[in-house]
């Protein structure tokens, strides 16, 4: 506490500094004589801390007071620890998992419970949302709960010492959901993966990780006649096997969320004209599919959806409608696109849903990228539903089969599928005793030598098949990866492998004549341009002279790296490790990454 005093700059208010000297001694004083067994007789000296505190707080220059509050919610926490305070505020069942959607009335119940009734009481309730909208409020009286004497004596007789008397709140809260109120989003944001660094749109929260919970209830706790409010998440109970349920803040979200896949659709072109193996329309261009996925956050919705698309384009259906009957059902609408036959550069497409929510009629553009972790707080990125579709000069791959053993999970097969490639994602059954001769490829994806170990015990067939006439890729790995063991010729990929951060970095071609840089494509340092993040990542460090390394690059102080992109004659086939950042390239359509994708996987 006595460190703040320096954030007050030159002037400061008299008595700041003894104020928060006083502070710390409580606090000190407080940690020093803690009885675990006794925790109340704590409380009294917190509640004197806190009262300096918020008088301190008034008189604070305002980068001091953002430091001081954050001190204030630690009294509030310790004050309602100590005094046996708990507050549990729940979505009830009726109104459905752990999503109100804006326009509705979400049903709250709150319980409260106090372990010391001489000590704290509970004065008022209240539901907010977002920053601090009260949705309800509620003056109480309480209601105390005295054990019967049978029941209290034998208490006394066990523990030795007298039932505390308890004092119990339970309430019923409805809390009507504003028709403007926001989504839930994190309060920060950047342009585009090219920015990099994210711009604050709410300093709120700053320098939390995330948002506080959108739905709140807050307790107005009585401890020594001084008010402590006690905050706490609304929350709901989800099904998640196979661990029973799992208790989730409550989300405010749009009725109907909207998405679209591929985010970017690229269509490869030959010598300006379609390459890929698709359906055609009377010889025109190539069709087109994207798929539209609506999730209802309502309980009841009718809702139609149809894509916003260029001038000359059409869709088949033109739309789509559904009821959904319950939250988080799902419908999903395959759209076929036919493009003009003049069509050049990106083309833009939206899909829109519409619906009628509590009588006026709305529309529906985005979705969401939903983080969720079974030990963490659910996190939602919001997403435009919207495609980009790309033309991209790049031979098509039609006709090859590939087979894909996933690692951690990317968006490559995908982009292999693109080309025109089939795609078989490899199981266990098939790395230990498939038919991977059927495959004229077969990748290895990111990271898959870290969290597959049916890869690392069939390493030795995938050898076998590149020997024979077939072509290993293998994407960029980790130290799990020992290519002295498991490539076909002796290299190095220590535990702090070097990697190039800087997605502009310069990138020079070192063998600008070999076949993987000329066919079917011309790699050249323009397919470069554009990357996102970095140019890769965990290179090799030492490799056989069997290897050629086809590109080098660097970051800025770095010294130059050549293990990025390897490839060596095995057999009658060949062998690649290509550690360069194409998982992150692909899923956003950068072209360059297309067409050494293509180059990599090519029939020789």
């Amino acid at each position: 506490m006595r460190g703040l005093q320096a954030l007050q700059g030159r002037e400061v208010v008299d008595g700041f500094a003894g104020a928060l000297a006083e502070i710390q001694e409580i606090v000190d004083g407080v940690m020093g004589d803690f009885d675990f067994t006794a925790p109340e007789r704590s409380v009294p000296e917190l509640v004197r801390g806190y009262r300096l505190l918020n008088d301190v707080i008034g008189r604070a220059a305002p980068e001091t007071a953002f430091h001081l509050h954050v001190k204030q919610r630690q009294f509030e926490d310790a004050i309602a620890a100590a005094a046996g305070v708990g507050v549990v505020a729940e979505l009830e069942s009726g109104t459905g998992g752990v999503v109100v959607v804006p326009g509705e009335e979400a049903a709250v119940a709150i319980r409260v419970e106090s372990n010391f009734a001489d000590r704290a009481r509970i004065s008022d309730l209240q539901v907010l949302l977002g920053k601090d909208e009260v949705l309800s409020t509620l003056h109480i009286d309480y209601e105390r709960v005295v054990p019967d004497a049978g029941a209290q004596a034998a208490e006394t007789a066990v523990a030795g010492k007298a039932t505390r008397l308890e004092e119990v709140v339970d309430e019923r809260f409805e809390a009507p959901i504003p028709p403007s109120a926001a989504p839930a989003g994190p309060y920060f944001t950047r342009s585009g993966l090219a920015a990099n660094r994210y711009e604050v749109v709410d300093s709120t929260d700053l320098h939390l990780p995330w948002r506080r919970p959108q739905l709140r209830a807050v307790a107005g706790v009585e401890v020594l006649e001084e008010r402590v409010p006690r905050t706490v998440a609304v929350t709901g109970s989800v099904a998640r096997l196979p661990y029973g349920s799992l208790t989730r803040r409550v989300e405010v979200l749009p009725a109907l969320s909207v998405s679209v896949t591929p985010r970017v659709r690229v269509v490869a072109r030959e010598n300006g004209r379609e390459g890929e193996g698709g359906n055609r329309a009377g010889g025109g261009a190539a069709e087109i599919q994207v798929l539209v996925h609506l999730e209802a956050n309502h309980p009841d919705l009718s809702a139609e959806a149809e894509l916003e698309l260029p001038a000359g384009w059409t869709a088949m259906p033109t739309s789509v409608r559904h009821h959904f009957r319950g939250r988080g059902e799902v419908a999903e609408a395959l759209f076929t696109l036919q493009p003009p036959g003049a069509w050049r550069g990106d083309a833009v497409v939206d899909a829109v849903a519409r619906a009628t929510v509590n009588g006026a009629p709305r529309e529906y553009r985005s979705g969401f990228q939903t983080i969720d972790h079974r030990d963490l707080p659910v996190a939602r990125l919001t997403v435009p539903a919207r495609t980009t579709i790309r033309p991209v000069d790049v031979a098509s791959l039609d006709g090859l089969s590939v087979g894909y053993a996933m690692g951690v999970g990317d968006e490559v097969p995908a982009a292999i599928e693109a080309l025109g490639a089939s795609v078989r994602l490899l199981g266990e059954a098939d790395l230990a005793h498939g038919d991977l001769e059927a495959f004229h490829a077969i990748v290895i994806g990111t990271r898959a030598y870290a969290v597959r170990r049916d890869l690392v015990e069939n390493n030795h067939r995938l050898l076998d098949f590149a020997r024979g006439g077939g072509n290993v890729v293998v994407l960029y790995q980790t130290q799990e990866f020992v290519p002295d063991e498991m490539a076909p010729y002796p290299a190095s990929l220590p535990r702090g492998a070097e990697e190039v951060s800087e997605e502009d970095a310069p990138v020079t071609l070192l063998e600008p004549g070999h076949r993987m840089l000329t066919t079917p494509n011309h790699i050249t340092e323009a397919d470069f341009d554009g990357w996102l993040e970095q140019r890769g990542s965990k290179f090799f460090a030492r490799w056989d002279e069997a290897y050629t390394a086809l590109v080098e690059t660097r970051d800025t102080g770095q010294e130059p790296q050549r293990g990025i992109w390897l490839t060596a004659e095995v057999g009658a086939g060949r062998y690649s490790y290509v550690a360069l950042a194409l998982h992150r390239q692909l899923p956003y359509g950068v072209p360059g990454a297309y067409r050494i994708l293509s180059n990599v996987l090519a029939r020789r």
